[in-house]
């Protein structure tokens, strides 16, 4: 390998067992990580610098200098990996999960956060504590209440957006290809993630000034018919009366081959709650846990949006990856983000 350069593909909990391994043993020398996102070219991961992969592929004579390891356990994202570099003549790539996972022990007390990209011996308590008389009570909601292992004691991120940013950066071509996403009531660290790109056309929004590029209501939004690839609401729907005017704008407003990225606090214990004469904020707070919230989504929420014309995928962290990698990433285990298309 003297004559090449080797790059980890990865920075989750796989990246890390192995560069420790090849460290540890004295394999070789590693010339960086790799991610899908273009990363700014002072992001490191363990002193190493993290470049983006339509970075690295800018320049082909160097295709057979470099090697890449590939330390990701998800396989359908490794399939499609590996397909993507050998549509760029790159030969020399390698899957190691199978390797990583059988023979390089995970150091359970190591924290990782997607967001800000550092390691942390913690993730702290974080969510909002309503006290007694409130329905978190009686029920698990998935994304809502007091948590542990929720907030990134370094930049502050919470559980279920380091979830979010794992789907879009896993299940999507936001990181990766020229798109347009509409984003609402959008999470600084994740808009400025996405605004950085220079190949994203990227628009946020919000009904308060001032915490979006515009003002909008999501019941009337002011851009034609099939204007974007993306559209994310993450936590909007919950507060929003005419939920069908909503998501009929949301439809409308993607293309045809266009996602909507969605999440909302869910309780898979009971049905969806939507009552009108549940309308002060103590009512709402007993029965939809926020005083501002209009409806509680129950186990019915899947079937509630296939009514409105959509296909409903689901990603959840208990689906995809083990409990282990769980707990290193902090995410909430029965989490639920919902990437949706036009029937």
């Amino acid at each position: 390998m003297q004559d090449k350069e080797v790059f980890i593909y990865g920075t989750g909990d796989y990246a890390h067992r192995l560069y420790c391994w090849i460290n540890n043993n004295h394999i070789c020398k590693i010339s960086g990580f790799v991610v899908s996102e273009s990363l700014s070219k002072k992001t490191i991961y363990e002193n190493e610098r993290v470049l983006g992969i339509r970075e690295l592929l800018k320049d082909k004579s160097c295709y057979d200098k470099y090697i890449f390891l590939i330390a990701i356990a998800d396989k359908l994202i490794v399939k499609d990996l590996v397909a993507y570099l050998h549509a760029h003549k790159v030969q020399n790539c390698y899957d190691c999960s199978e390797f990583i996972s059988n023979n390089i022990a995970s150091n359970s007390d190591d924290h990782y956060c997607l967001i800000c990209g550092n390691t942390v011996s913690k993730f702290n308590e974080g969510g909002i504590e309503y006290g007694e008389l409130n329905i978190f009570t009686k029920y698990h909601i998935i994304g809502g209440g007091k948590r542990d292992n929720c907030l990134c004691p370094n930049c502050g991120a919470i559980d279920r957006l380091r979830w979010v940013y794992y789907v879009i950066s896993n299940y999507t071509n936001i990181f990766n290809d020229n798109t347009s996403v509409l984003h609402f009531a959008p999470e600084n660290s994740l808009s400025q993630r996405i605004k950085r790109l220079k190949f994203c056309n990227y628009i946020s929004a919000d009904l308060e000034y001032g915490r979006a590029d515009f003002v909008m209501d999501i019941t009337d939004i002011p851009f034609k018919d099939g204007t974007f690839d993306y559209v994310i609401a993450n936590h909007v729907l919950e507060h929003v009366s005419n939920e069908k005017r909503a998501i009929s704008e949301l439809k409308r407003v993607i293309k045809k081959t266009g996602k909507l990225i969605l999440s909302f606090p869910i309780c898979t214990s009971i049905a969806t709650i939507e009552e009108d004469t549940i309308s002060s904020p103590e009512e709402r707070m007993t029965y939809y846990g926020q005083k501002d919230h209009v409806r509680l989504y129950g186990f019915d929420y899947k079937e509630r949006l296939e009514t409105f014309g959509l296909k409903v995928n689901l990603y959840s962290p208990n689906r995809i990856m083990n409990e282990e990698e769980i707990k290193r990433y902090g995410f909430i285990y029965d989490d639920i983000v919902l990437i949706c298309e036009k029937k």
